[in-house]
């Protein structure tokens, strides 16, 4: 048998006995927003159970999308005078008695750029109907890193700490950083530094074996955090990789590098960017790139 053959054969045993294994999802939709080319955040709505918003990448309007739990749209949400240099990842949280959704342009593949920006929006309470509108972001808050530039696709809010948390994607291990809620929104005019909370001990996600087979580059992202979030109770947090996701639980009095970490099931995307966990917490809902993408719901242990 040339080798070629071989290999094929493998790809299909191995493809076959990861079909028969457990499922990694209790639902799977698609999204049906066709703006939604390119899906880099997601966040679960603070005003409606039902609703979920979205980002795409960098390069596209500053747009936020929101679809309800079938995938349907919902709303385009466009964010006066404001660019998508290259938007990664988004968080929703509830705070003193304002509900925001939070914006974060913080990609920067080469570790160039001088500052990342996080918008502050206040979330709309949407109608039944599909609805585009126009919105000027509340803050636009600029920041840095204190040890140099880095390359970022996930953020979170920690309801505990009232920090919204940073994770680095290209740092092995992953490296945690934190901004203050109250000192962002009291200066959104400073130029803030974030505080270096030191490594996160999560394992990564391996890549299967069926994937480094077909790209044997797989390799190289082995370990990077595409998306985060972290539960209303702050006990809990999801990881996302382009392999599969993380869960970390935690009691109230230990910091999340001290957090239990349990790998859940393999996702099966192909460039998975967008995790939050459900308004109900019992859930994860995942999704990737491209258009008409998957939109994937995996039950949290």
């Amino acid at each position: 048998m040339h080798l070629r053959s071989l290999i094929a054969t493998l790809v299909a045993a191995i493809s076959l006995l990861q079909a028969c294994a457990s499922p990694s999802a209790i639902a799977q939709i698609r999204l049906g927003d066709p703006a939604l080319k390119e899906a880099s955040g997601l966040a679960a709505s603070a005003l409606d159970r039902s609703l979920l918003w979205l980002i795409n990448d960098g390069g596209h309007p500053a747009t936020l999308h929101a679809v309800d739990n079938n995938g349907a749209a919902r709303a385009h949400l466009k964010i006066r005078g404001k660019k998508n240099r290259d938007w990664e990842d988004m968080t929703s949280l509830s705070w003193r008695d304002k509900h925001w959704l939070v914006v974060a342009d913080i990609g920067d593949n080469n570790a160039d750029n001088k500052k990342s920006t996080l918008h502050f929006i206040e979330e709309p309470a949407l109608k039944r109907s599909f609805k585009k509108f126009k919105r000027k972001a509340k803050y636009s808050i600029d920041f840095r890193y204190p040890d140099g530039p880095r390359d970022a696709e996930a953020i979170a809010f920690d309801p505990l700490s009232e920090q919204i948390l940073i994770l680095s994607k290209r740092d092995r291990p992953a490296q945690l950083y934190a901004l203050p809620l109250a000192a962002l929104l009291q200066n959104p005019r400073k130029n803030h530094t974030a505080q270096a909370l030191g490594a996160l001990p999560w394992a990564g996600d391996a890549p299967t074996m069926i994937k480094l087979l077909r790209d044997p580059k797989r390799a190289i992202s082995h370990g990077m955090a595409t998306a985060f979030d972290i539960s209303d109770d702050g006990l809990r947090a999801v990881i996302l990789g382009y392999q599969q996701a993380v869960l970390l639980r935690r009691s109230a009095d230990q910091a999340w590098s001290q957090a239990q970490i349990t790998p859940l099931p393999p996702h099966g995307l192909e460039q998975a960017e967008a995790l939050a966990i459900s308004a109900d917490g019992a859930s994860v809902y995942i999704t990737s790139e491209g258009a008409n993408a998957p939109l994937i719901q995996q039950r949290l242990p």
